[in-house]
């Protein structure tokens, strides 16, 4: 892969982190439709999904537990090839008054411009914690 890619989808995958920060876009638009989101782990949601069933089965349900939007700060953005690493923390109050915080990592796959496979490391404890939270 040309080193020029590589700088590109760093900076499409940072461009698009400074966006979901600052509330102009989300992160999840860098998907391609069939994109494939893999949560690594030992837990009830470590498994593959679809870009479809993720954002409808785990995201949304995840984000209308927040009494407000939570902040997302990069720790570090890497890329070698078509992979793109970012690590990063989130932190806010879920509806029920309980602080929510939690320290990511993920790796795109990308093609063409577009993320095609992610790979996501998390305190799923964490996670599902805030999911099932009221």
């Amino acid at each position: 892969m040309k080193t020029d890619e590589t700088s590109q989808n760093k900076k499409i995958v940072q461009d698009a982190f400074d966006n979901w920060i600052q509330r102009r876009g989300s992160i999840f638009d860098l998907l391609a439709a069939d994109a494939t989101w893999k949560i690594l782990g030992r837990h009830e949601l470590s498994r593959e999904y679809r870009k479809n069933e993720f954002l409808t089965s785990i995201i949304q349900p995840f984000m209308e537990r927040f009494a407000t939007l939570p902040s997302q700060k990069v720790k570090s953005i890497t890329a070698e090839e078509n992979r793109v690493h970012i690590s990063f923390s989130v932190e806010g109050v879920l509806k029920d008054g309980t602080q929510y915080r939690n320290d990511l990592s993920w790796l795109f796959r990308m093609k063409n411009q577009k993320v095609v496979e992610v790979e996501a490391l998390l305190d799923l404890e964490e996670f599902a914690r805030a999911l099932n939270s009221d």
